[in-house]
């Protein structure tokens, strides 16, 4: 009987622990000894991701449209870092990866993001 009640009491506690633990998230970092500190190194370490040159639907350009461009290498001496197929940015390539090719579609100020 003793045993018992002292195995209903340890269980008991455990779940009142694992209740007032944060769920899984921001918040339970600390919870589970890990700094805010750590967090930000742990963020900057890890690997970008690219554009993959291929002008895929996420892969969009950064910063401000500069202009309607037909070459990356003009695209390139105006300023420009990346080319997209559509206006919003979107199906972009770094200008460095054009290639000189022809078919840049819209200059923009800013890089590749996937």
């Amino acid at each position: 009987m003793q045993l018992q009640a002292l195995l209903i009491c340890a269980v008991t506690a455990l779940a009142a622990t694992v209740a007032a633990m944060p769920a899984a998230g921001p918040d339970a970092a600390p919870a589970l000894g890990i700094s805010a500190r750590d967090l930000a190194v742990r963020s900057l370490l890890e690997k970008r991701k690219n554009c993959s040159g291929s002008r895929h639907e996420d892969e969009v350009c950064g910063g401000k449209k500069l202009q309607k461009q037909n070459s990356f290498h003009n695209c390139k001496n105006s300023g420009g870092k990346c080319c997209a197929l559509d206006a919003d940015g979107s199906k972009g390539i770094n200008v460095d990866l054009g290639g000189g090719s022809e078919d840049c579609g819209f200059c923009f100020s800013g890089k590749c993001k996937a």
